[in-house]
């Protein structure tokens, strides 16, 4: 896979927008954009292939956290970018700062659980879990006291499930995740608010649960006839049969 050039779905696209600026869009940018910043614009580990600027874009040197471009824009792409901030505080005042409209994606707290293991890494590049409450977004630094850790709700109580499942099993359980799990989206059309918690403890508390894109897997999890689901949702239901109420 080279090359490709990413686009939104069709209603969620900024039709109208002049000024389009994304940070870390890699060998795969957005469709549209007119200003570009890139924190490795060369060859480098962080990225599957070589950086690709589409032609007439205007490009700059810089990251999330430090945009080198002083005018305003209609709309900001950030995909798979904000997890890697060791700043987020002062990535969003970056982003409120030159928009209040745009595209934000990163893994989810479950996807990032699954994957990155029940050990601190200081090398991860990853460097927070994300997730959002409407136009708010979340953040928990990853730190070797939030590694392996979950909160004592009913989501967080399955996420711990499918870590105890995934050992047992000897697999992996991030490929029988839905798209909506395993993802955090959020378009934003005005200044985004910002809450960095310390713990899922902390942010289950104060009712923003790290693990609440479990909320649509459990709801397919339940689903009846089983035969209407699709066969990855039936497969991950089996894994976790002993544990539904």
């Amino acid at each position: 896979m080279g090359t490709q050039i990413k686009k939104l779905s069709f209603l969620k696209r900024p039709w109208g927008a002049k000024k389009i600026i994304e940070v870390g869009g890699g060998h795969a940018p957005y469709f549209g954009i007119t200003h570009a910043v890139d924190k490795y614009p060369g060859d480098t580990d962080h990225r599957a292939h070589s950086y690709h600027l589409p032609q007439g874009v205007t490009f700059r040197q810089g990251d999330l956290e430090n945009i080198p471009f002083d005018e305003k824009f209609d709309f900001l792409y950030a995909s798979h970018v904000f997890e890697h901030v060791t700043d987020p505080v002062k990535a969003i005042a970056e982003i409120n700062r030159l928009t209040s409209k745009g595209y934000i994606e990163t893994p989810a707290p479950i996807w990032e659980t699954l994957k990155g293991g029940k050990q601190f890494d200081p090398n991860d590049i990853h460097k927070l879990y994300v997730w959002r409450d409407g136009e708010t977004l979340n953040a928990i630094a990853k730190t070797s006291e939030t590694i392996g850790t979950f909160c004592n709700c009913e989501r967080g109580n399955l996420a711990k499930t499918l870590i105890q499942i995934q050992d047992k099993e000897n697999t992996s359980l991030e490929p029988f995740l839905t798209s909506k799990t395993r993802t955090t989206k959020l378009h934003f059309t005005a200044p985004i608010a910002f809450t960095l918690f310390k713990s899922f403890s902390d942010a289950c508390r104060a009712g923003h649960c790290a693990f609440s894109s479990l909320d649509s897997l459990r709801q397919k999890l339940k689903l009846w006839p089983l035969t209407a689901s699709s066969r990855r949702v039936r497969k991950l239901r089996s894994y976790l049969k002993p544990y539904l109420t």
